[in-house]
This record gives structure tokens, C-alpha cells and sequence, in this order.
């Protein structure tokens, strides 16, 4: 999962110092994948904590709020409810 999480920093960090134009939906669809697949590992711990679902939703809604609405900010909660998904998800699986 770590490793998925460097790549979602690699693509924020092309995006946001604008090493590649035209660069935001790969970035954004990037670190939607990362979470889908996350969610996906979480499935299998869905019955011991709910808490990794809630933020996991609102990281994929805040996605296509900001997608249908074109606002940035929306990606920076796509990154932090991630982020509160991943460490609470970790803390499932220990």
C-alpha cells in the first residue's frame, strides 16, 4: 500500500510544480485508483471497523464534486480523507 501512496505523491508532484501540462485529471484519476484499490483491500475488513468507509466516501465524493464542479480545493480532501482512510485502514489490518 505504501508503494501505491509514493506514486500518488510523484503524480501530486508533477501536477502541483507543473512538470507535465495538462496534467490534473491523470493526477486525479491516479489517486482515485489508489483509493478504489485501497477500499477494495478494506472490503475484506469491512465487518471489524466502519470508520476507513466513511473517509474513503467522502474522498471519492469529494472527487467528483470537484470533477463535476472544477474545483481544485476538492483535491486537496481527496488526498487528506485518503490519507485518514489509509492510517485507520492500517490500523484494521494490525
Amino acid at each position: 500500500m505504501s508503494s501505491l501512496q509514493t506514486v500518488v505523491l510523484t503524480s501530486s508532484i508533477i501536477y502541483h510544480h507543473n512538470l507535465i501540462k495538462q496534467f490534473r485529471n491523470y493526477d486525479i484519476g491516479i489517486t482515485c485508483s489508489v483509493i478504489g484499490h485501497h477500499f477494495y483491500i478494506y472490503s475484506y475488513y469491512i465487518l471489524d471497523d466502519m470508520k476507513p468507509c466513511l473517509f474513503y466516501c467522502l474522498a471519492i465524493i469529494s472527487y467528483f464534486i470537484g470533477l463535476q464542479k472544477n474545483i481544485d480545493y476538492m483535491r486537496g480532501y481527496l488526498h487528506i480523507f485518503g490519507v485518514i482512510a489509509n492510517i485507520l485502514l492500517n490500523k484494521c489490518i494490525t
